[in-house]
């Protein structure tokens, strides 16, 4: 893959796209926050090989996803992403209007602060499917800078890490995974 600028490590980004590919759960994929839009081209790209299910990407600001656009191209993926300029928050509400609302990968990467992170974890987690998962991205990362990783850390541990409906926790780099039972 050609990607633009991503701060995932090579690992997560491995794990992320065989997720899209051939994780487990029915539904689709949410990807909270895409900056450059790497994560939704690694997303997409795993899903699409295996013919599955398109990416909706949302964040508050486009601009830096405006600027990589020609790699939907390079990675033949424009037609299975569905780019959305809006906060998280609103995404979701939006969402629950749907039609269809099950969610079988959701990665969360938005806002970095407490309230940001647990109020994408608390708005979205429950459209997760049973056997679907969850990936929260900068888990435990000390580089993160003003606070941000104790930030995470706190808001995973007050929701996630609390919600009897989620198991299987698992650590890829600072990629933290989780599966609705």
């Amino acid at each position: 893959m050609d990607l633009p600028q991503t701060l995932l490590s090579s690992n997560e980004r491995e794990r992320l796209f065989k997720l899209a590919h051939e994780g487990p759960g029915e539904g689709a994929i949410v990807n909270i926050g895409h900056f450059n839009g790497g994560s939704s081209i690694i997303l997409a790209s795993g899903s699409k090989l295996n013919k599955r299910e398109e990416v909706f990407s949302f964040d508050i600001n486009a601009e830096g996803f405006n600027s990589s656009a020609d790699y939907l191209d390079k990675n033949n993926v424009r037609d299975w992403i569905i780019f959305e300029e809006s906060p998280s928050v609103d995404a979701a509400r939006a969402w629950a209007k749907k039609e269809e609302t099950k969610i079988r990968l959701l990665f969360i990467d938005g806002d970095h602060s407490y309230e940001g992170c647990k109020n994408d974890i608390q708005e979205w987690s429950h459209y997760v499917t049973t056997g679907g998962m969850i990936a929260i991205h900068d888990y435990g990362n000390i580089y993160l800078e003003n606070d941000e990783c104790p930030s995470i850390i706190r808001a995973v541990y007050e929701t996630l890490l609390n919600d009897k409906t989620f198991s299987n926790f698992e650590c890829v780099d600072t990629l933290l995974l989780a599966t609705k039972k």
